[in-house]
């Protein structure tokens, strides 16, 4: 068996995204347990820092947005980009908090190369709104692990 990962870094930042309907140029967090836990680009350069209070955020940038993590809204939309997934093979399953796993072995000889398949996968994702930090190995785990660090 071979797995594909694809680890969503910013899930909840793209979800706010696309129920905004515009791509934030405004320095965006989002917020959990009153701290910051995500942040866009704009926010990050304005010097806001993970784990930073709202309070501290709003006197660092004063056109800071913020909105709080929806976990509900961040597993449906991961179930729907599943679903999306399922045209690379039938072995999909969410993988809380953030990522979607796929069995890719039985999908090679339909796609070629596992890197083809992958490259289609991300495509896919990158046009649903999502940016995505996939990787490939020999067990789940590994694949998730690996996706998630980056590795």
């Amino acid at each position: 068996m071979l797995w594909l990962a694809l680890h969503f870094p910013n899930l909840a930042l793209e979800i706010y995204d696309r129920a905004s309907g515009q791509h934030q140029q405004s320095p965006l967090v989002i917020l959990d347990n009153n701290r910051v836990c995500h942040r866009n680009a704009a926010a990050a350069n304005a010097g806001i820092e993970f784990g930073t209070t709202l309070a501290t955020a709003h006197s660092i940038c004063i056109q800071l947005l913020h909105q709080h993590k929806d976990p509900n809204a961040e597993q449906n939309r991961l179930h729907e980009l599943a679903n999306q997934l399922y045209r690379f093979s039938s072995y999909v399953s969410v993988q809380r908090p953030d990522c979607v796993l796929i069995e890719v072995a039985g999908s090679l000889s339909l796609f070629g190369a596992h890197t083809e398949l992958t490259a289609r996968a991300q495509a896919l994702c990158l046009s649903l709104g999502h940016t995505t930090q996939a990787r490939v190995a020999q067990t789940p785990w590994a694949a998730i692990a690996l996706a998630r660090s980056g590795a």
